[in-house]
């Protein structure tokens, strides 16, 4: 136990309070953005971290980064369009709750969740990283395999309802995931010469692309407001409160997170859909 309250020890000191707030702060902002994300604001913040303490240090980019992947549900629910590739799925249920005038509780909800996944997910770690760290270095090819067939089984259902543009979807994304340096035979594929095609089709400007380009346009041809309803339901604290009527769906959402995000290449954006 000493090592834990000495760490809780160091995180409740004043400076330190105040690292999370400005980080936290500059993540939001930078989740906002569509583009930008997690890695790109924890990249432009780490030159300026040089003179702090490792402690310190470690805490305002650990703000940065859960400020940064919360901040892109705000636009996916405001606007359509994920500010980070992680909150891609957002749009799925916000953007419509913000067309009902119901943003706000949209949001509400989004903060609420995201701040008891962070803390269950810091607690999870806390305890059982050393084990779970065992489990994930025995994943080799099959399990990869695996998992990305479960990826490609994840589409099929979530585009139940047209089982077909599921498929073309995917069978869209395989395409473009073949576009840049052949992990197998180091040749690249598919890059026509421009050497910026090497490293692949980047993915947050894929995102942002898909999303961003097309609700811009939809919005253009519609003209007038987001919400259908022309009126605001409910507020922020409201969703903040709905979010934990639901504990089965909060608790299932938490497990498939901690599970996912311990897999090694993983990551949020897959559990996201997940």
């Amino acid at each position: 136990m000493s090592p834990w309250l000495e760490g809780l020890q160091i995180a409740f000191q004043w400076d330190n309070l105040l690292y999370v707030l400005i980080g936290t702060v500059l993540g939001v902002l930078f989740g906002v953005l569509p583009g930008v994300g997690a890695i790109q604001g924890m990249a432009l913040l780490l030159p300026l971290t040089f003179g702090l303490e490792p402690a310190s240090a470690l805490i305002i980019l650990g703000g940065m980064f859960g400020g940064s992947i919360y901040g892109g549900a705000i636009t996916s629910i405001l606007i359509n369009t994920p500010g980070d590739p992680t909150s891609a799925a957002t749009t799925f249920d916000g953007y419509p709750m913000a067309r009902k005038g119901q943003a706000g509780v949209a949001i509400g909800a989004a903060t609420a969740v995201s701040t008891f996944g962070n803390l269950a997910g810091i607690a999870v770690l806390m305890v059982a990283a050393p084990p779970l760290a065992r489990v994930a270095l025995k994943f080799g090819p099959p399990e990869y395999f695996s998992l990305a067939v479960l990826g490609l089984t994840v589409i099929a259902v979530a585009a139940r309802e047209s089982v077909l543009k599921g498929l073309v979807s995917a069978g869209l994304g395989l395409f473009l995931s073949f576009v840049g340096m052949s992990l197998a035979l180091g040749y690249p594929r598919f890059t026509y010469g421009i050497s910026y095609l090497d490293d692949g089709l980047p993915f947050v400007s894929l995102t942002v692309g898909i999303f961003a380009v097309s609700e811009a346009l939809m919005l253009i041809e519609r003209g007038g407001r987001i919400a259908e309803v022309g009126k605001v339901v409910g507020g922020v604290w409201e969703g903040a409160v709905k979010a934990f009527h639901y504990p089965v769906t909060l608790i299932r959402s938490v497990l498939i997170g901690i599970w996912l995000g311990i897999l090694p290449g993983v990551g949020a954006t897959t559990a996201n859909f997940v």
